[in-house]
């Protein structure tokens, strides 16, 4: 494909950033034909003067292939990373920690003005929570194998692998077990070590727990990857700087062969605690990459049930009495429940509610029971299902009078009650499933929280949701430091009309 140039002095100063991390320029130039273009630069921020050079066309798409940054921007600084240039991982290491934080908050709202259609503005969308030190925080990896068994994260290109030797954001204890593998990886067999896809580490946040599981697309040799897993085993004490494999009891090693999983040493479970609460973590279970942000997301759920606890008490004690009141628990459903962690965050808030979590995937639901044991909670209030979320939304509902009577919805006219006071979703990066969006709405439940971990899915479903319900409170996280990526948690009310 042929280079092509600009006009000479076309460029502009970078106004945005996309969701992939580019620099967004509207262009001055003396050409007419390019005047106004607005293109998306790579490794350019907020505030940068730039100068385009050449390009490449392919169709409508326009690629610029040279420029020149003529000032840089106050807010740019150079990335900490030796990777920086080449890791997918990260995509705003060359913008100060600040200016990413302002910006993350600027972008939610611009997503829900644009998106959602909602006439918010950025003072709507709380400040982002963020970490003191935003170094040393990443609590989960997963690294590919290459053909040369060198350990990679994925590159900027599609399907690029790059072989990485530290990472900022991981702590050291993470970064030792990284390289203890790839040490003994160099003794295999390279026909072993070609059949090993990948290996997730994870630790907990007392960094006193790790749980190592070495993904396979063939079956291994037993003969060579058992002495290599009793080296892992018996090295790790000094590879997390600890001096022997004793101090390194809680390791945990798994083996995964497709959808089969083999304990292989070690605890089958990561011991979790946060907020005081603990979680036991088996390896198909999603945790969090963040452990120190994931503790305050849960507080600032809380947080959020408490406003709508305090409304309910409100309401309900101007509607029945007190001592029918106790019949009238606190009632909240949560979709998406995984493992049970806000589940049981809002248990230990809410001692008198009743809580139920309802979850596709069956070891995930597993995982929620044995927390909630764990932890001491009683079964009869606090429920865990299996099941789809939809389907737990439609379910008949009693008028308010019939639930607390003991009476049948055939006894006269009466003000429905919605099953449950407030709703719980946590969905995966795609949203809400169209269909579920619609169930919420005839489910006449008067309060949502809403756990995002993007915020253009939230405001697509929020583009539905509006017209029942009007937003209380937008808080973003930075879940995810150096990144484009934020985490939101929003609460909504019902809106009678």
């Amino acid at each position: 494909m042929p280079q092509l140039f600009f006009p000479p002095h076309t460029g502009g100063k970078v106004r945005d950033l996309s969701q992939e991390g580019n620099g967004i320029v509207a262009l001055n130039s003396p050409d007419p034909a390019w005047q106004g273009r607005v293109l998306s630069l790579p490794d350019t921020v907020p505030g940068d003067e730039i100068e385009v050079l050449a390009y490449q066309s392919s169709g409508k798409r326009l690629a610029v292939t040279d420029y020149k940054l003529v000032q840089p921007s106050p807010d740019r600084q150079d990335a900490f990373c030796p990777h920086f240039a080449s890791c997918g991982g990260c995509q705003l290491q060359d913008l100060t920690y600040q200016a990413t934080l302002a910006w993350k908050r600027k972008h939610v709202a611009d997503l829900l003005q644009r998106m959602a259609k909602l006439p918010i503005s950025v003072d709507a969308v709380k400040p982002c929570l963020s970490l003191t030190q935003p170094l040393a925080f990443r609590s989960i990896v997963r690294l590919h194998v290459n053909p040369l068994g060198q350990l990679c994260f994925y590159g900027r290109k599609p399907q690029e692998l790059i072989p990485i030797n530290t990472c900022p954001i991981q702590s050291d204890q993470v970064n030792g077990l990284r390289q203890l593998v790839q040490a003994l990886l160099t003794d295999q067999p390279s026909s072993e070590v070609a059949k090993l896809s990948s290996l997730e580490i994870r630790q907990n946040a007392e960094n006193d727990a790790f749980m190592l599981t070495f993904n396979f697309h063939a079956q291994p040799l037993a003969p060579d990857w058992q002495d290599f897993f009793t080296q892992v085993r018996d090295q790790a004490g000094e590879a997390l700087g600890r001096g022997e494999a004793s101090a390194c009891a809680s390791l945990s090693l798994w083996l995964a062969v497709g959808e089969d999983y083999v304990h292989i040493a070690g605890p089958e479970q990561l011991r979790m605690t946060e907020n005081g609460l603990d979680f036991d973590f088996s390896p198909r279970a999603f945790q969090q990459t963040n452990l120190q942000l994931n503790q305050i997301l849960y507080q600032e759920v809380v947080k959020a049930a408490q406003m709508v606890a305090d409304s309910k008490a409100g309401d309900a004690s101007a509607i029945i009495s007190a001592a029918r009141l106790q019949q009238y628990p606190f009632k909240i459903l949560e979709l998406y429940c995984g493992s049970g962690t806000i589940s049981l965050h809002l248990a230990q808030a809410f001692p008198e509610a009743q809580i139920t979590g309802v979850e596709i995937v069956p070891e995930a639901i597993a995982d929620a029971k044995h927390n909630a044991e764990l932890n001491g909670f009683a079964s009869d209030r606090l429920r865990f299902e299996v099941g789809d979320a939809g389907q737990a939304l439609r379910q008949p509902q009693q008028p308010v009078s019939a639930q607390l009577s003991g009476e049948s919805q055939e006894t006269g006219p009466a003000s429905v009650q919605p099953p449950y006071d407030l709703l719980v979703v946590d969905p995966p990066r795609q949203g809400l499933d169209p269909q579920l969006c619609q169930d919420i709405l005839a489910s006449n439940i008067p309060h949502i929280i809403y756990v995002s971990c993007d915020p253009a899915t939230l405001a697509r479903d929020l583009k539905t949701l509006k017209h029942a319900y009007s937003l209380q409170n937008i808080q973003p996280l930075d879940m995810f430091p150096w990144t484009t990526h934020v985490e939101c948690a929003v609460l909504m009310s019902r809106v009678d009309k």
